[in-house]
Parts: structure tokens; C-alpha cells; sequence
């Protein structure tokens, strides 16, 4: 049976999309603060570097177009989905909003 970490890796093979441990990843402070705490956590989605044109958005689900196209309208991105273990996007969301 497959632990979470390597379902996730599977089915960002299957789809096409990266795969992160944000552990590992450098978050790119200035994508932080282009959503707010409620919708990471409605979405359970983290910023994680902005392009010129584009963001790359660490993700439980990358099939949830609904969150793709908030984060899209509320940054006027085109998002990029990376996939991601939730714990560790839930991890993220936290120390991302602690204050």
C-alpha cells in the first residue's frame, strides 16, 4: 500500500504536473502575500513563487479547478499546480499565517 508522500508523487506523474516536499523548497516571500489565510486554508493551497505571468501553487488536489480559478482571479495569474503531501501544505498554511 502507498503511503500519502508517493500517491502524491503518482498522480503528479500521471498528470504531468511537479511534485514538491516543501520541506525542501525556498519559498518566494512576495507569492506569500498574494492570498490570504482563509483562502490557503479553504483551498488548502500555499503560494510558492510568482512569475512574470504566472504562480506556482503547491496543492493537495491539482484537479481543483474551482481553487485554480479563485487564486487566478484574486491574483490575476495563471496558476501553475504543484503537487504536495497535505500535511505538509497544512504545515505551511500554519507557519505562513502565524503572527
Amino acid at each position: 500500500m502507498l503511503g500519502e508522500r508517493e500517491r502524491q508523487q503518482q498522480v503528479a506523474m500521471y498528470l504531468g504536473y511537479p511534485f514538491a516536499d516543501l520541506d525542501r523548497v525556498i519559498h518566494d516571500e512576495g507569492a506569500r502575500g498574494l492570498l490570504d489565510a482563509e483562502t490557503m486554508r479553504e483551498h488548502r493551497v500555499v503560494p510558492l513563487k510568482k512569475g512574470e505571468d504566472h504562480l506556482y501553487l503547491a496543492m493537495v488536489d491539482p484537479c481543483d479547478f474551482v481553487a485554480i480559478a479563485e487564486v487566478e482571479a484574486r491574483t490575476r495569474l495563471r496558476v501553475r499546480p504543484v503537487v504536495c503531501v497535505a500535511d505538509a501544505i497544512e504545515q505551511c498554511i500554519w507557519k505562513a499565517t502565524k503572527r
